[in-house]
Formats: C-alpha cells, structure tokens, sequence
C-alpha cells in the first residue's frame, strides 16, 4: 500500500485456473463498494487492477468509476426518498460534482429537508441551492445512493428531526383510492343429528359498498332462519379540517358514553385514525443515545411495542402505541458493533386521559330503531378533552324521546395510580312500563396501579338508583324496571411470577341487585376466578379454576410443539372438570402446511364423564379468493358436520378481482405479466392470471409498504422495483402499480474473431446504446428483448478501438427453456 492509500497488484504473466476465482472476487468487491452502509473514507482511494480480469482485453476495461465506491454520474434522477429507514416520496433529485471529484451528491435545498421534518442549521436561507454534504447543514447527516433501486438514502440524527404527528401522513400525501364497488360474504351451515333427528341451520351474511372520489356507501346484513336483518347502511365522507367522519343513513352510536343504540340520522364525530398516534391517550417518552448505528427495542412485561433502527446520536420516541394495563417500560439498544444497553422507563396507564390540547367530538341526531322505541327522536352530543398536569375531562348529553340523561366525569394521574370518576343522571318519561316519570343516578369509581415488582391491580365500583339506566358496566341499552338499583364491583389483580415461572392472575366480581319486595330472584351474584400461565420455549400450561354463583370449574391445558421447525404441529391436552361429576378429557393435534402455511388442520379424540367418547377432525385453508374451513365431529349420541366460508369481489375499471376479505382500506395491485406472484404483505394471496391482486390489511392515514415477490417468475418477467408505499384514506380502494418488463431473455454465448471470448465484465449495448447486460465467465451474456440478428456492441474501454459488434444467430435452447444465441464480435 502506498502513501496515497493506492493498492497496486502487478499483472500475472500467465492465467493459472485460480484466474475465475480471484476475479470473482474483483466482481464481489465492486458491488460490495456500491452497497457498503459507510463509504471509503473521504480522501482515501481504493484503486482496482484489472488485470486480474481474464482475457486480452481485460486490462483495458475503466475501473475508476469504482475507487470512491457506489458511482453516481451527475444529473437528475426520479429517485425513491428514504428517511432513517422511512419511505417518504418519490421525487427528481439534481446530482453534481462541484467541487467533489468523480463522484456527484444530492443536492438537497433548505426547503425540501423542511418537507421531510428535517431541521436544518440556523442561517441558512429556505431558497439556497448551494450542492453541499448534507451534513454541513445537519451534524451527522449521511446520503447514500442506490442507483440500481433508484433510492436516496438520508440518516439524520433522530434528535434533529422535528417533532410532528407520529405516523400520520399529510393530508396532501394521503391516496382517496378509485372508483369501485366491493362485495363481502360469510356463509355457514351447520348440521347436527341427535337421537336420529337433524337440524341444519344456515347462515348468510354481507358487506358492500361503493367508492367513488371521497364519498362512501356502506351495507351490511345478514340472512338466518328465513329473516334478514340489516345490519347498517349509511353515505360516509371525511371531513379533513375537523378530522371527523360524516355519516347519514342507518347507524350504530356506540361512542362509550351511553347505551349502544341504532338509528335512522344523521352523525358526526372525531375519527381517532385522523388523529396522530399520541393523541389519544397519555403516553411517556422515552430518550437516549445511539452510539453507532443501533436498534432500539422498547418493551412493556415481554411486550414488543416499538423497534426502530435509528442513526448514531440521540433519539426520542414519543409514539409508543399498544400500551396495557400498565408498568415500566424496558429499553433495550442493540449497537452495530456489538455493544448492549438498557434502561427502563416508569409508566403507568391512565384510563380516558387524552393528551393535552387533544378534544374528542361526537354528534348524531335522529331516530332510534330499537324494538320498543322505534322512530322515537334521539338526540345525542359528547365530549372529551385533555388538559394540563396529566388530566382529561369529559361530558355528554342524550335525548331520547322525552327522556334525558347526562355525564360528567374526569381522571386524573398521581403517585398513588390513576384515577377516573364520572356520574349519570337521568329523567325518565312516563312509559308503558311505568305510568309516571322517575329519575335515575349512577357513579362509577375506576383506579389502577402498578409496582415495581411487576404487581398490577385494577378496581372499578358502579352503584346506581332509579328505573331504566343503562349499565355503565355492560353498556347494555335501556330496558324494563327490574330493581330500585344495583351495585357492582370488580377486582383484578396480576403478578408476574420471578424467574419467567409465569403470570398469576386472580378476578372477583361482585354484583348486588336491590329488587322490590316479594321478588324471589336473588339480589347478589358472586363469581371468582384464578389462572396460572406459564411457557417453556414454545410449550405453555395454563391452569385456571372458575367459581360463579353455585357452579364451579376446573381447567387444565398442555400444549406441546412435535419438532423444532416453526411449521411442526403441536400437541395438546387438556382436561375440564365441573359441578355434578362432570367432567370431560382430549387429546389433540393441531398445525399448519403449506410453503406459505395457509393449509391448517386439527385432531381430537374425547371422553366425557359418561364414557361417551367423542373424536373431531378439521381443516382449513386460506387463499387470495377467501378461507374455508370445514369439521366433523362424532360422538355417541350426536354427530356434527359444519362448513364455512367467506371471500369478497373488489370491481373496478378493469374488471373484478377476488379478494381474501374486506379491510378499512385495501390496495388493488397490478403488476402486467407477473401472474402468481406472492404478495407478502397479505398471507395467501398471489397476483392472478391479469396481474391483480387485493391486500385488504391497510391502515387508514398511515404509510402502508406493499411490496411483490419475485420468486418463482418466469425468467421473461422483470419488475423495476418490488416495494411501494401507499398512505390511503378510510375504505380507500388505491390502485398500486408495478412496472414490468415482459420480454423474451436470451442466452448469448460470443467470441472474438480469434475464438477468444469477449472481456469479463464488459458492457453490452443495445441498437439505442442502453445496457442489456454484462460479459460474464466463458463469454456467457443473458440478454432481454433480443432478437436474432440484432446488432449489439461490447464495449470495455472509451476509445473507438475498445469496442467490437456482434450479429447473433440463434443455436437452439439453453437451459430452463432459454433462447440460445452465438455471434462473432467484430
């Protein structure tokens, strides 16, 4: 090695049979180059020799290009935009050199790393176009560009990035799908013969809707015993400036407040989807510092809620979602050299708290289709908002014919656990079941904690008086007088065990109901429960025993993996003992097949208390068009047969295409010729005979990845790129493109005149002088969209004289059904 940091290897005068081997690894070092995460460093210069390369000619093939790593030549290009791993947008990015010898950089201005939320050094003018290293601007900064995948990798400090909605993409990015119509179904029948008697019952139900622009049409019902029952239908558009939905048609209110009810009205309420993930509900932040590249993993009890690769330098993450009952939380940092640290972060959940500033909103007026109270005017309002030092109030009203009832609460967080009490009070019209009106009242008191120890215990007390409230425990709709009032109290108490020997949890729920004299139904319901889960590996035991009123039970469960693969089947046993010498032991087997383990089946073989043995048998299986599934099951006094299935139709401009079910939001992929590519980001489901194919599992205002898998093509089937990022809005079909090059792919086998073949790692060139390919091993060249008798040119040098032309003829078929074609370059 010299000074200058120069490797130089002196040319062989013989090519022994280690010459393939040694460039080979030439080959390897020059893509690993252009895809190493840390480029060379500046100033230093790894230079290749090329008379490692076999052939005459090899020694005069331009090598340079690669001594800085990944190449980029200057100019625009329409690149993919990568944030610290995030997709962002799909834009022109200008390349140049200035100043930087061979290799050329992105020019990022001011204004365009304001769009990405990026915040730049203080003093720098929004509108200046100076081409400089990102990271003059930002400290820490990289780019990397992938010019094969047509990618811009930024890095930026995680610290550096400004602070906005989590996961929510601006309205301006968000995709309101096309114009389409869509079907859903689920059908069931079930057969059972006991005592020589069959019954069959069948069931049947639907949903439809109709995109077109931002509106929506939504329907959905069911058909069984010869009656069908619709289940809502409503017009629905999004109201962007208020982050509400708007809806007319038949409903269900079912906001939390009050009793769930259906009505024929009008409604319009915050959609929390619009909202950015920390808005609803208080969340901690967690901080740190990445000393390397580094993974970052945040836990709650064994729970993964976050990973996330982030940059070297500080980072804060403030948009954990899926928090439970409650608890630290544990931060582990993965380092890219190795390196381990953690940290736990104290946190405890608090029920109804929103985020300060954050309001919640709900509206809807109508009439009620209850079976009772059918067009009787409703009228209902609620509120939520979160203020100051971890507090949230709330309120609503309801009208319902003449009646009203109203609630007023709040929650609050201390150092003793968290807090919430709310009231209800009501006036109650005079009604069949009662000639004059009465009033009602109930409280509700929740408070939670958890210890360091990994104890949580959560408590809720309800009382109420009066006639004709609704349960704030069950949320059941109001009903007939049955009791001057009631009382309920639940208790649940978790620990987890030391040593990973599993949780313990323990229920208790008392209910008193006050009735009126001379009832003779009892006023006090005491149910108890407690269950002990614990897994070794993959094998778990959950023991439980369950006491109501004056029955009791006892459970035992055992399921053992038969082999180490993730796909082996498992083993259960299991055994259920109850009150009246009732009992009943299984043995079973349950597991998946499949390359894609969309084929499941199960086994059982029972035996009751009587001795009245029972065996059972299932499969299913899971497609792109739906799932079905179907059972047998056999005992001595009954048999049972059942089948299931379910499956949706998406119509749009194209045509129909199957689909696996109906989502919130769903993308329509086309890829032209790529029939029976898998699409990973939905189980089962494979492009059909057109190319299309339905991912019905998107998330509404969020970037969802979709992405095509390539394995398993044809040879004569090339997609410019596998992954796409689409942010759709709500019952948003959006149509996903995938560009493919469909074309016939050669063999060429080409020799120089004197029978050599062409240098090893030559460019080949087409009539328009694109690229079709490279000059590999023994002149082997796989080409596309070559027809015989084409011209093509092999170019390993710049001057006129580093180039010859071949003519191809085609010689029969190569291997996998190739076209094998042979030319003499000239």
């Amino acid at each position: 090695m010299t000074e200058a940091g120069v490797f130089r290897l002196a040319a062989p005068h013989r090519w022994p049979p280690c010459a393939w081997l040694v460039a080979a690894t030439l080959i390897v070092g020059v893509a690993r180059a252009g895809t190493e995460d840390v480029p060379p460093p500046v100033g230093k210069v790894v230079e290749f020799n090329s008379a490692f390369l076999p052939g005459d000619h090899a020694m005069k093939i331009d090598l340079s290009r690669y001594s800085r790593g990944n190449p980029v030549m200057p100019g625009t290009y329409d690149a993919d935009i990568w944030l610290n791993g995030e997709w962002q947008m799909r834009r022109g990015v200008r390349f140049a050199t200035e100043g930087l010898g061979s290799d050329a950089i992105p020019c990022l201005s001011p204004m365009t790393l304001a769009s990405l939320g990026v915040v730049h050094s203080e003093g720098v003018a929004p509108g200046d176009e100076v081409c400089r290293p990102l990271s003059d601007d930002v400290s820490g900064a990289t780019t990397r560009f992938d010019v094969s995948e047509q990618r811009l990798d930024i890095e930026v400090p995680q610290a550096r990035l400004k602070r906005k909605r989590s996961g929510l993409v601006p309205p301006a990015q968000r995709d309101a799908g096309m114009a389409s119509g869509q079907l859903g179904w689920r059908v069931n029948l079930h057969r059972s013969t006991v005592a020589r008697q069959s019954r069959t019952a069948r069931f049947l139900a639907h949903e439809s809707g109709i995109n077109a622009g931002h509106w929506r049409v939504r329907g959905a019902g069911s058909w069984s015993a010869s009656r069908y029952k619709r289940r809502h239908l409503y017009v629905e558009r999004q109201i962007e400036a208020w982050r509400s939905q708007w809806r007319v048609g038949e409903l269900l209110i079912a906001d939390g407040s009050f009793a769930p009810v259906r009505m024929r009205g009008m409604a319009l309420a915050s959609d929390a989807r619009m909202n950015d993930d920390t808005s609803l509900g208080y969340k901690p932040t967690v901080r740190g510092l990445a000393r390397t590249h580094a993974l970052v993993r945040v836990t709650q009890g064994g729970v993964l809620l976050r990973e996330l690769s982030v940059p070297p330098g500080p980072f804060v993450i403030d948009d954990l979602q899926g928090l439970g009952r409650g608890g630290h939380l544990d931060v582990t940092i993965d380092e890219e050299d190795g390196g381990h640290s953690a940290f736990r972060v104290p946190f405890f959940a608090m029920p109804e708290l929103l985020g300060e500033g954050h309001a919640v909103i709900a509206m809807n007026a109508g009439h009620a289709l209850t079976t009772h109270d059918h067009g009787v005017e409703l009228i209902q309002a609620t509120w939520r908002q979160g203020l100051a030092r971890d507090t949230t109030f709330y309120g609503g009203w309801r009208r319902w014919g003449s009646s009203d009832s109203a609630l007023l609460g709040g929650a609050i967080d201390t150092l003793v656990g968290a807090f919430a009490i709310d009231f209800m009070g009501s006036r109650i019209a005079a009604s069949a079941s009662a000639s004059r009106p009465g009033r009602a009242r109930a409280w509700r008191v929740r408070h939670g904690r958890r210890w360091h120890d990994g104890t949580s215990m959560w408590v809720s007390l309800v009382r109420e008086r009066g006639r004709a409230l609704p349960d704030l425990a069950s949320r059941r709709p109001p009903a007939k007088e049955e009791g001057r009032g009631s009382e309920r109290m639940d208790v649940v108490l978790q620990r987890e065990l030391v040593s990973d020997r599993g949780v313990l949890t323990a229920t208790g729920s008392l209910h008193r109901i006050k009735r009126h004299t001379g009832s003779r139904r009892p006023g006090t319901v005491r149910s108890y429960a407690l269950a002990w889960t614990r897994g070794w590996r993959r094998a778990t035991l959950d023991i439980s025993f369950h006491r109501a009123a004056d029955d009791a039970t006892a459970r035992l469960g055992v399921s053992i993996p038969l082999g180490a693969a993730t796909s082996a089947p498992s083993l259960t046993l299991a055994g259920h003992g109850g009150g009246r010498d009732v009992h009943h032991m299984q043995v079973g087997v349950a597991g998946t097949a499949g390359t894609e383990g969309n084929v499941g089946y199960g086994a059982m073989l029972g035996q009751g208390s009587q001795r009245d043995r029972r065996l059972g048998l299932s499969a299913s299986h899971l497609s792109g068009a739906g799932e079905s599934s179907v059972a047998i099951d056999r005992s001595r006094g009954a048999h049972v047969e059942s089948f299931s299935t379910s499956g949706a139709l998406v119509f749009h401009r194209r045509g129909i295409t199957r689909a696996q079910r109906l989502g919130d939001a769903m993308a329509l992929v086309h890829a032209p010729g790529a029939a029976g590519a898998r699409l990973p980001s939905a189980s089962g489901v494979r492009l059909d005979r057109r190319g299309y194919g339905v991912v019905p599992y998107l998330a509404p205002f969020r970037w969802n990845p979709v992405e095509i898998d390539p394995a398993g093509l044809s040879l004569d089937v090339s997609l410019s790129s596998t992954r796409r990022s689409i942010a759709p809005t709500a019952g948003a079909l959006v149509l996903v493109p995938f560009d493919t090059d469909v074309g016939r792919t050669s063999l060429l086998v080409a020799r120089q005149t004197d029978g050599s073949p062409p240098a090893f790692g030559a460019d080949v060139l087409d009539g328009q002088g694109r690229s079709v390919g490279v000059v590999g091993q023994a002149g082997h060249i796989f080409v596309r969209n070559v027809v015989a008798g084409a011209p093509l040119t092999i170019r390993w040098g710049q001057r006129a004289e580093d180039r010859c032309v071949v003519r191809t003829t085609t010689d029969g078929e190569a291997a996998r059904g190739l076209v094998r074609l042979t030319g003499v370059c000239q």
